[in-house]
């Protein structure tokens, strides 16, 4: 499947997409800026601002706005609801060097979260092709409680299993990214 790469994707990400693409529409209010990570309550949304120009824009010119401090606040969530996983200490400092990094579009971020995510798991990056994408929510729905469970239930702290975190979740947990 062709698909835009996602900030910090769910697990079902990983296993549909077959080829990227930054070629494509923004779906406001999406995965495309945005993903859920565990709390002891509900799931909370990482959000990356971005720039709103007043008419609808292509995903690969859509700028990431720094006006507030979201990468420090974002850290700080993923260090203070994962410091006590297994693969944390691993993984968490990259992470962290990666939301330092000021990207100016979010199709650069967004590819270095993927790009970030399959080194961890020693796996090779899709290919990049120049056609467009098709994103469907129904694929890829913005909130975690409204994907079909087709992950196997797995340990996650914070009581019950949610389906449709970031993969930062098992990362974190497993220190690999797999439905298995």
């Amino acid at each position: 499947m062709l698909l835009p790469p996602l900030f910090f994707p769910p697990i079902l990400w990983f296993e549909k997409v077959k080829h990227l693409s930054v070629n494509g529409a923004l779906v406001k209010q999406s995965l495309m800026n945005r993903c859920w990570i565990k709390s002891p309550g509900q799931p909370l949304a990482l959000i990356v601002p971005v720039e709103h120009i007043g008419r609808p824009r292509s995903f690969e010119e859509t700028r990431v706005v720094y006006r507030e401090n979201w990468p420090i606040r974002m850290e700080r969530s993923i260090e203070t609801y994962y410091r006590k996983s297994a693969y944390f200490e691993h993984y968490f400092p990259e992470i962290q060097k990666l939301l330092t990094t000021r990207y100016e579009l979010l199709s650069d971020l967004n590819m270095a979260t993927v790009r970030l995510l399959y080194q961890a798991i020693h796996r090779p990056v899709p290919e990049i092709r120049q056609e467009p994408f098709q994103f469907f929510e129904t694929d890829f729905p913005p909130k975690p409680s409204a994907f079909v469970s087709v992950e196997n239930e797995r340990f996650q702290l914070y009581g019950n299993f949610v389906s449709g975190l970031s993969s930062l979740d098992i990362l974190f947990h497993y220190g690999y990214i797999s439905q298995d």
